[in-house]
Order: C-alpha cells, then sequence, then structure tokens
C-alpha cells in the first residue's frame, strides 16, 4: 500500500510531458464554452430582452417580489422549467434568464409570454 502511495505521489509530482502541457493549453473549460453558446444564441436578441427586463423589472435579474415571478424577464416557475431552467429563476445568471427567454420565444414563436412588456 506504501509503495502505491510512493508511485501515485511521484507520478503527481512528474514534471508535465510538452503533450499533455499542449492539449491542456487547447482545452476549453466546459463553462466557459456553455457560456459562449449561450451568447451566441442570446446576442441577436439582447437589445429586445434588455428592453423586456427594463420593463418587467427595471432590470433587476435577482428579484422576487413574491407575486409568482422571479427574474429581470419575470419568468414563472412554470415556464421556466418547460425550457430546461433549474432551480428558481432569480438565481441564475443575466445570460442565463436571457438564454431560457430565447427559448420560450423561438418556442412559441412570440413575445406572447410578456403580453405587455415584450410588445415594447
Amino acid at each position: 500500500m506504501f509503495i502505491e502511495f510512493v508511485a501515485a505521489a511521484t507520478l503527481a509530482l512528474a514534471p508535465a510531458s510538452a503533450d499533455r502541457v499542449e492539449r491542456a493549453r487547447h482545452h476549453h473549460h466546459p463553462a466557459a464554452h456553455a457560456a459562449r453558446t449561450r451568447w451566441q444564441v442570446v446576442r441577436p436578441y439582447y437589445g429586445k430582452l434588455m428592453r423586456i427586463a427594463s420593463c418587467e423589472s427595471g432590470q433587476r435579474w435577482h428579484i422576487a417580489t413574491g407575486n409568482g415571478f422571479y427574474g429581470g424577464l419575470q419568468f414563472t416557475v412554470g415556464t421556466w422549467r418547460s425550457v430546461g431552467g433549474r432551480g428558481m429563476p432569480h438565481w441564475h445568471t443575466r445570460l442565463e434568464q436571457m438564454y431560457r427567454a430565447v427559448r420560450v420565444f423561438l418556442r412559441r414563436g412570440s413575445w406572447a409570454d410578456w403580453p405587455v412588456c415584450g410588445y415594447r
């Protein structure tokens, strides 16, 4: 058992091979990739979503006033979860909320889930 420990410690402390270093340098963190992908989805709708958020919540992305609507875009929990959202909308970043709103828009084909602010 001690020998396995020493062998593992030796491997952990050994200098990285040039190949391993090169692979690590080009490896992208999955969260960074997800953020880039979400931004690519949100970008064409960004101005519209900011206008909706201004109207709905004053762009307060972490708002939960107790009225059954949450976050900057005032999602209901049912709508949030119907497009893959987890937890509560106001727990998530502005980008995540916008991404989920675009999914709602693309599913419905309109901004009808925001009956007043979606048409400003």
